[in-house]
């Protein structure tokens, strides 16, 4: 079992009782646009005492850049050129070059209508054969 303080890898979770204003417009934008979708994919970004996990704890130790991605990724998302299959197959590819651990991020049984990428998931029978990894 992972133990809590573990849970924003070398950076300390950050309190939320302790943020500065441009940290609590991140937090208050961050619980607005993610934490509900993180809830209907069935996978936290949100801990008890209302501390994030993962990017959005590091987010918030540099709030401008941390918002400046998050609404990239969301503009991204909205106004790409790339069909929603394609760009989820390139999403994807990165991720296994890169060796990253979807897994810990996101259970394999979130269902894609929750997934907010697109309609390839990770859950897809090619990411669940190779194990999330490279190949």
């Amino acid at each position: 079992m992972i133990e809590t303080s573990e849970l924003g890898g070398r950076l300390a979770l950050v309190d939320p009782k302790s943020l500065e204003t441009e940290q609590r417009s991140l937090y208050d934008f961050i619980d607005q646009k993610f934490v509900p979708w993180s809830r209907e994919a069935n996978f936290a970004i949100k801990i008890d005492g209302g501390r994030y996990v993962g990017p959005f704890n590091t987010f918030l130790y540099t709030p401008k850049v941390g918002k400046a991605f998050l609404e990239f990724m969301e503009a991204e998302t909205q106004f790409s050129t790339l069909n929603a299959r394609v760009r989820e197959v390139v999403i994807l590819n990165l991720w296994c070059i890169l060796e990253c651990e979807v897994r810990t991020l996101c259970p394999l049984s979130a269902s894609s209508q929750s997934w907010p990428f697109g309609t390839v998931h990770p859950s897809s029978s090619h990411w669940a054969a190779t194990g999330g990894t490279k190949r």
